[in-house]
């Protein structure tokens, strides 16, 4: 048995989060064949992430771009400082190098970090 504490349900006036609150940034990146999907809670969506259209770093034909990968990122980091963690996840046919690079990408570097704490989930999320 896990624990689930369900959200409560609201809907009257004042059900909003008071401004300042803490609200996760839950950051996922999901690695498909057509490129990296950066997804977040809906609350610190960017403008340029596509959602359902298709991947917000499309995959060029020499590849993963890593390095447009580490931009957004960065922007993200901007905003959101204090965040460590990012999720992680990949269709079934990404080789590990993919996976390899883009942890690499969103780890950042010793003097500018950005998420290390990456941890992997099984699949498209």
């Amino acid at each position: 048995m896990l624990p689930v504490q369900a959200p409560s349900l609201c809907t009257g006036a004042g059900c909003e989060a008071p401004p300042g609150a803490d609200v996760n940034l839950g950051l996922t990146l999901v690695i498909t064949d057509q490129g990296f999907h950066l997804k977040v809670n809906p609350v610190h969506r960017k403008s340029w992430m596509e959602g359902v259209g298709g991947p917000d770093i499309p995959r060029a034909e020499r590849g993963f771009d890593y390095r447009a990968l580490t931009r957004r990122l960065e922007e993200i980091k901007r905003e959101h400082g204090s965040e460590t963690r990012l999720i992680l996840g990949a269709e079934d046919d990404i080789r590990l190098d993919v996976l390899i690079h883009a942890m690499d990408a969103a780890r950042g570097t010793a003097e500018a970090p950005l998420f290390p704490d990456v941890v992997l989930s099984r699949g498209v999320v």
